[in-house]
Formats: structure tokens, C-alpha cells, sequence
């Protein structure tokens, strides 16, 4: 947190509005206790809040902040908290319902538990702020876990309730992934979603640029995990970043590049840590055509389930994939990657709750088999539709260990395919081994960065 503040006196002749994420582990934590109390384990949710909440903040502000009376604001302040998520927490034990509502009362906690405190360290370091609830602001529909915002409305309360504090030379901060309905019910934008809050208010407000500050270095040629030589990239487009969002690099949240394309508002991610590094540009695409065989990074995603729909009875039609694609629609299962042919369908999904029931009606039509603890991997990049180069060279850098369904991305950016998950390490970096060789830039990468 001081290096947040260090980085925000930096910007304060650029107008920032400082948008926060949970602290690490903490939303996990949240959600936990809410399911201990579904479960009826109530005494071990207040366990876990006290162990895990409670302790953690109470220390952090003690050493953070010195200021006697500022100090016991901001402790009161997560008291209040805490005594209501104990609240919710008892809610939930005695109906014994857990439903989507309550689920994001309670994870709204994390961003909420770390605007305060850094709110109130601004101001110990002085730094004028002011905190801002942020379902003031970002007003959305009911679709609680996944709320899509509401445009026009959250513009005219962004406006009226940000633009303010801006103006008598105050910082804004206020919370990401949180929002709330017309009727005040507090609701989520998806896990990882701070950084799709910072894009839709920097384009309700017509900000410059949106600076996403992470721990690497920027967006890189792979995940530094599993290939610690991975190079740092130093411009992608929008269309690029969206389609790594979508297949698993965890830079930025797979709608974070909407809101900002309209606008056509730059977004820079950078190392909170090491901010001399020059980071990585997100900016919008010249318009020229994919130059063939480019390939910018590689991302991927775990714990995926594949169904195969095969043998079928008669030539596959296109009432047969209305039916199949209908199966998964009424389960609300999102189809993450599918390839067809004439007498099969094979469907990757990263949601296995209905699995069983969509494949029992399934069986309705055909033979259905199902694989689990699979993994796509995707390479991205300036790459033309129906490039026969980048597959053969795919396969020929992991020839000897199974691949199913490769599959051209619509959007012509991208080539995946399906691996074994056991697989994945030694796939990506034969992969990155192919497309970017073997070597190593010195990153001075953080011990544990995410990807």
C-alpha cells in the first residue's frame, strides 16, 4: 500500500481515480465462510473471519497508520464490517440458503475492507482522498455473480458523484468488482473484475488512459510459472488482449478492453513494484491485416471438461447442432471451444455442474463421451484465418504428447487446442520454445507473479 501511494503522488497532475481490488486471498476467504455456513458451521465461518480478517487488517493498520484518531476511524470502520458479514454470515446459517444475492453481499466485503484502508493511509501520508462507495456509482442489472452494468445511468452517477471530488483536488477511491442494483442490492462483475470497474469508469468519464497495476512486468509471451524466460510485449491490441482475457491470461478480465475500445482509451498495465518498467500498451489496431504466422503469447485454461457427441445416426445437419447447442443453452453452460465435423461434435467447457445432465439428454441423440482434467491452449497473435504454418508447427513442438479438437479462433487470432491437463507445463514451454526460442530476458519477476 505505501507503494501505491508513492505511485498515485506521482499521477496527481494527471487527476487519478483510484480504483481497488481485495487484498490477496481475501475474497477466497469470504466466499469459504459464506459456504461453512450453508453447510451449517457457523462457529468455524467466525473462526475464519477472525483468523483470517480480523487479525490481518487490525495489524496492517496498526503499523500502517500512526495517526492515533485516524487509526481508530479506520478500525472502527472494518469493525463495522465484520459485524456485518457476522450478521449475513448468521443470515445464512439459519435459513441454510445460499443463494447468488447473498453470496456477493458478502464478497463485496474485500474491496470495501481495502478502500478503507488505503483511503485512510492517503491521508496519513498526506494525500487528500475521499472514498467513494462504489454502488453509488456503478448501477447494473440483477444478475448477481456476472452483473452487467447499466451505461447511461452509472455515466450520470459517475458524473455526478466522481467529478466532484476531482474538482476540489481530491483522489477519488472506491471499490472494483462491486456495483449494485436500481434497488440497492450490493452485486458482482465476476471474479477478477476490478480492473473491468477501472474501464467502465474511465470510459464513463472520458479518462486519457486506464493504468492497470499488477505484479509483472506487463502482459508476456507466456505465464512466467511455467516459462520464467517469458519476454514482455510491449504494445498488443485490444482485439489481442480481449482474445488472451477470453483463453486464460490473467492480466486483465476478459471484459476489460469493451468499455475502452468504444472509447478508444489506451490501457497500460505495469509492475506495481517496479514501475521504472515500461510495461505493456493496449491500444487500438491500425486496421492492417494480420501479418501470418505472428504469434504474440501463449495463454491457457485449466480444468476443462471435453464432450465428444459422436456416431451419429445420420450425417450431422444443422438441426442436429439446434439440438446439441440447445442441450447446453438450456443448462445455461457455456461452450468454451467446440470443433465439428461431419459425424462429430466436441465441446470444451470450463462448467461442470449440469455435465451429467446435459449429458444424459445428449444420449437422446447419439454416443456421448466425456473427458476431465483437460486444458486448452491457445497461441495468439497476428495470425490469418486457416494458416495450415502455425498448427504444423504446433504439433510438430508437442508430436509426442496427445492433442484433441485444434481449432482456428473466428476471430483469426488465435489457433487451440485441446491437451491432457498433466500435460500443460511441458506444452506450453515446447510451445514457447518453437515461437520465441530459447532466450532468456531478465524480468526480475516478483517470487509468485500471476499471469
Amino acid at each position: 500500500m505505501k507503494q501505491v501511494i508513492t505511485i498515485i503522488k506521482s499521477k496527481l497532475d494527471r487527476q487519478p481515480i483510484v480504483v481497488l481490488s481485495a487484498a490477496a486471498g481475501i475474497t477466497d476467504t469470504l466466499i469459504r465462510c459464506c459456504q461453512l455456513a450453508h453447510e451449517g458451521k457457523s462457529i468455524e465461518a467466525r473462526e475464519l473471519i477472525d483468523d483470517a480478517i480480523v487479525g490481518r487488517y487490525h495489524a496492517l493498520i496498526t503499523e500502517l497508520i500512526h495517526d492515533s484518531a485516524l487509526r481508530k476511524s479506520t478500525l472502527d470502520r472494518i469493525d463495522r464490517y465484520v459485524d456485518d458479514i457476522r450478521s449475513l454470515i448468521d443470515g445464512l446459517t439459519a435459513t441454510s440458503e445460499l443463494s447468488a444475492r447473498s453470496l456477493d453481499a458478502i464478497a463485496s466485503y474485500g474491496e470495501q475492507f481495502s478502500t478503507a484502508v488505503l483511503s485512510a493511509a492517503m491521508e496519513e501520508f498526506g494525500l487528500e482522498s475521499k472514498l467513494i462507495d462504489a454502488r453509488r456509482v456503478l448501477i447494473t442489472d440483477e444478475n448477481y455473480g456476472k452483473a452487467t452494468p447499466l451505461m447511461d445511468l452509472s455515466a450520470v452517477r459517475a458524473r455526478e458523484i466522481i467529478l466532484p471530488v476531482i474538482e476540489a483536488g481530491a483522489v477519488p477511491v472506491t471499490q472494483g468488482f462491486i456495483g449494485s442494483t436500481l434497488e440497492g442490492a450490493t452485486t458482482t462483475l465476476g471474479r477478477n473484475g476490478s480492473d473491468y470497474s477501472a474501464a467502465i469508469i474511465g470510459s464513463l468519464l472520458g479518462a486519457e488512459a486506464v493504468e492497470v497495476w499488477t505484479d509483472v512486468d506487463g502482459i508476456l509471451t507466456a505465464d512466467p510459472k511455467l516459462v520464467p524466460e517469458a519476454q514482455l510485449l510491449e504494445t498488443v491490441t485490444f482485439e489481442e488482449a480481449s482474445e488472451m482475457a477470453y483463453f486464460g491470461a490473467k492480466v486483465l478480465h476478459p471484459k476489460t478492453t469493451i468499455p475502452l475500445l468504444q472509447k478508444q482509451i489506451p490501457v497500460h498495465v505495469y509492475n506495481t513494484m517496479r514501475p521504472q518498467s515500461s510495461g505493456t500498451r493496449v491500444v487500438v489496431s491500425d486496421g492492417r491485416k494480420p501479418q501470418s504466422g505472428r504469434v504474440k503469447t501463449i495463454a491457457y485454461k485449466k480444468d476443462i471438461t471435453v464432450i465428444n457427441v459422436h456416431s451419429l445416426r445420420t450425417r450431422l445437419d444443422h438441426s442436429s447442432l439446434r439440438i446439441i447447442f440447445g442441450v447446453f443453452n438450456k443448462f445455461e453452460t457455456r461452450i468454451y471451444l467446440v470443433k465439428t465435423s461431419e459425424s462429430n461434435v466436441v465441446i470444451a467447457v470450463d462448467d461442470i455442474r449440469h455435465v451429467d445432465l446435459i449429458v444424459d439428454e445428449l444420449m437422446d441423440i447419439s454416443a456421448v463421451t466425456v473427458e476431465h482434467e483437460k486444458a486448452v491452449v491457445c497461441l495468439i497473435g497476428e495470425i490469418s484465418r486457416n494458416n495450415p504454418t502455425i498448427m504444423s508447427r504446433a504439433f510438430s513442438a508437442i508430436r509426442s504428447l496427445k492433442a484433441d479438437a485444434a481449432s482456428d479462433g473466428a476471430s483469426g487470432l488465435s489457433v487451440s487446442f485441446v491437451i491432457n491437463q498433466s500435460d500443460l507445463e511441458v506444452v506450453v514451454q515446447r510451445l514457447h520454445r518453437e515461437f520465441f526460442g530459447e532466450v532468456a530476458v531478465e524480468l526480475s519477476l516478483p517470487a509468485e507473479p500471476s499471469f
